[in-house]
């Protein structure tokens, strides 16, 4: 087993979960064939089958064995980037060019983050990403802290999976997002234990919320003060599978993790990919990206790498690896059809606009005795508080009486609608608020 020198030195090593201090990947499979791609001339160690293309009745050099019917809906590639494994962290090429997407995208924060940030490491798409991460740093019994207004499935993939604990906070403050009390949860979860893990979503699932950039700021600011005053890491994961998607100038463009990377005794921990960015949601492909405290960059690849050989241990012993042909191409298309790739998305993005700007102005019409609308500017809902009705009624009503569906969520004491405009035509959202009103009221009436 490594010894972990560089994680220990710089005291990550001890805010690792007991199982993260043990994963490491052994010197067996990829070991002895990374060994034989370099050094030997009959390479017998990779399960798969590999060998002169015209054994399969195919044109050209040798290649990992295909079914040549299946290689047609990807013209354009070789059948090596198709039905190859990918490597455990993914694909080289994918992984670097990822790296520089993110660069570009955090570049309006006006910070340079290449001394920062690591390489990319490729998960199942962001939900196996933090899934990954929160098993290196949470024992179970730990917590891990959250706003009170959050995506559901975080209950399967941090409690019922990784046995963490749920700590939260109120999202709001008003309008705007609640940086006092978020920071009052991260120092109580710092007094409780050796270290403290928040994750932060912007845009939100399910509010559409994202804050201003001087909130942003003040958040980056109270998480490196917690960590400062407490002598503790604080590991901050910042989910943005929404990134990119927002609807007013006053928002944060860009995600926070550009405000949080290089922060005293903070490891922020970017997850992002492809399943909203570039609207390919079955292609599974997310991505892990580190930042280091700036007082720290001469150590970063060396601490990197070792957070890199943990995660390597976790893939392998979970998904083993990712879909390679759809990194080949999402790294192709990043290279040479950004331009275009970026135009198609604000199309997407000028579309959801519009329907996001339709349903405020329908929920202007709201009863605020029966529901109230919340504050959104972002991503792909938006959420509504029920006042007296039960949320899973209201639905029902909506199902069956209306034929509109919308998600229903008991959560810290709220009944509350979360509602996907992104999925509703515009000249349909009027007569959805409307049947939002009309359940809501029929509800509260029983």
């Amino acid at each position: 087993m490594p010894d972990w020198t560089a994680l220990k030195e710089c005291g990550l090593f001890d805010a690792l979960s007991e199982s993260g201090r043990e994963q490491f990947l052994p010197p067996g499979i990829f070991y002895w064939s990374g060994r034989a791609k370099k050094e030997a001339d009959i390479n017998a160690t990779i399960g798969s089958a590999w060998g002169p293309a015209g054994e399969i009745g195919q044109q050209g050099a040798s290649t990992t064995f295909y079914l040549p019917s299946l290689h047609t809906g990807f013209a354009g590639i070789s059948p090596e980037q198709v039905f190859s494994y990918a490597p455990i962290l993914g694909v080289a090429s994918f992984r670097q060019t990822w790296r520089e997407w993110i660069l570009e995208k955090c570049r309006p924060s006006g910070r340079e983050l290449a001394d920062l940030i690591s390489t990319p490491a490729v998960a199942s798409g962001i939900t196996g990403g933090i899934a990954s991460v929160a098993g290196l740093f949470v024992t179970p019994g730990e917590s891990i802290t959250l706003p009170d207004r959050y995506w559901g499935n975080y209950n399967n993939v941090l409690v019922r999976n990784i046995g963490a604990r749920i700590t939260t906070y109120p999202f709001y403050d008003g309008k705007d997002f609640n940086v006092a009390a978020m920071k009052t949860a991260v120092d109580e979860s710092l007094a409780s234990q050796g270290k403290a893990v928040v994750l932060l979503n912007f845009p939100n699932n399910p509010t559409g919320f994202t804050p201003t950039a001087a909130t942003a700021q003040q958040i980056a600011q109270a998480l490196e003060q917690s960590a400062v005053e407490s002598g503790k890491w604080v590991i901050a994961m910042c989910d943005d599978a929404y990134e990119g998607f927002t609807y007013t100038r006053d928002c944060l463009q860009h995600s926070i993790f550009a405000e949080i990377a290089g922060k005293r005794g903070v490891l922020a921990v970017k997850l992002d990919g492809i399943s909203k960015e570039f609207l390919w949601y079955g292609g599974r492909v997310g991505c892990i990206t580190f930042a280091v405290p700036e007082t720290m960059v001469p150590r970063k690849d060396l601490v990197t790498g070792e957070l890199e050989e943990k995660l390597s241990a976790v893939i392998r012993s979970s998904i083993s690896n990712c879909n390679h042909p759809v990194q080949e191409i999402v790294a192709d298309g990043i290279r040479d059809k950004l331009g275009a790739l970026l135009a198609e998305r604000a199309r997407v993005i000028d579309v959801l606009a519009k329907r996001w700007e339709v349903y405020n102005r329908e929920m202007e019409k709201a009863d605020l005795a029966v529901l109230k609308p919340l504050a959104s500017n972002s991503g792909f809902f938006a959420l509504v508080d029920l006042v007296s009705a039960k949320a899973e009624e209201v639905a029902e009503i909506l199902m069956t009486t209306h034929r509109v569906g919308v998600v229903p969520i008991a959560a810290s004491g709220r009944q509350s609608l979360r509602i996907a405009f992104c999925s509703v035509p515009q000249e349909n959202i009027p007569k959805m608020v409307d049947a939002v009103f009309a359940a809501a009221a029929e509800a509260s009436r029983r």
